[in-house]
């Protein structure tokens, strides 16, 4: 099978995850955002951190 294909079946099933094992769905998603931030500049991680606030 194609490595494009898979990865969009993969993307493609994540309603249906959510709606299976909605804890382990937004464990992932956190370590993904996680990943994300610590990849970010000081000032890039201020500037999320920022639009977070109420």
């Amino acid at each position: 099978m194609d490595r494009e294909l898979m990865i969009e079946y993969c993307v493609g099933d994540l309603q249906d995850w959510l709606k299976r094992d909605p804890g382990s769905f937004w464990e992932h998603i956190a370590e993904l955002e996680r990943s994300h931030l610590n990849s970010l500049s000081d000032g890039e991680l201020l500037g999320v951190y920022q639009e977070t606030l109420p």
